[in-house]
């Protein structure tokens, strides 16, 4: 394992934010006050000043695989100690999946603030290219728009416990239904004219 990256641990997170909160007297730290979390058995990274915390991947259930093709969700909570912003804009595994997204095309993380967290995920890893399981780690990169690539060996978790309260990765919008093209109109008749532009008077009978 490489400098910067950090396997996941069961230290809860805010104890972990206790401890960071030393270094710096305002942050994103007074927003996780009064906060209840689950204990971090994911996945911590760090570089430059920015903080990953509690990253994992949902995956098949215990026991199960999954195969080639599948996409998987991603879950992380992103914390700033910088004095300006950040933005996530790409995510990708590697050897174990074609590619990935990031949740609304980017995440900004804002300047001595966090990001991500809550059941939304913040990123999904598409193409796997073997079958996957649950209980094994996989490497993530996080690559941020100025703090560059963070390296992340993240856990790949079940989708019970607590995970089942998480929200699916939000579907695609349909795509708007076409409107029926309007029939053309009937022409009106038009009555013959004699020659020189003269109606002709009908005769009677």
């Amino acid at each position: 394992m490489g400098p910067g990256m950090v396997r996941g641990s069961r230290t809860p997170l805010v104890a972990l934010a206790l401890v960071l909160a030393t270094a710096s007297c305002v942050g994103p730290f007074e927003q996780l006050e009064g906060q209840e979390f689950i204990p971090n058995y994911a996945a911590n990274a760090s570089k430059s000043g920015i903080l990953v915390r509690d990253m994992y991947v949902v995956g098949p259930p215990a026991g199960e695989r999954v195969g080639p093709g599948t996409a998987l969700p991603v879950y992380m909570t992103v914390i700033s100690q910088l004095g300006h912003d950040d933005r996530l804009v790409e995510v990708r595994a590697p050897g174990t999946f074609e590619g990935g997204e990031v949740n609304g095309g980017t995440m900004q993380v804002p300047p001595k603030g966090m990001a991500g967290g809550g059941p939304a995920p913040q990123a999904r890893l598409t193409g796997l290219t073997r079958e996957l399981r649950s209980g094994v780690y996989i490497s993530v990169d996080l690559r941020f728009q100025r703090t560059g690539t963070i390296r992340v060996e993240t856990p790949v978790l079940t989708p019970d416990d607590w995970r089942a309260t998480l929200s699916p990765w939000p579907a695609a919008p349909a795509p708007p239904s076409p409107s029926p093209s309007p029939l053309p109109a009937s022409p009106t008749p038009v009555a013959p004219t004699a020659p020189g532009g003269l109606t002709p008077t009908p005769t009677p009978s």
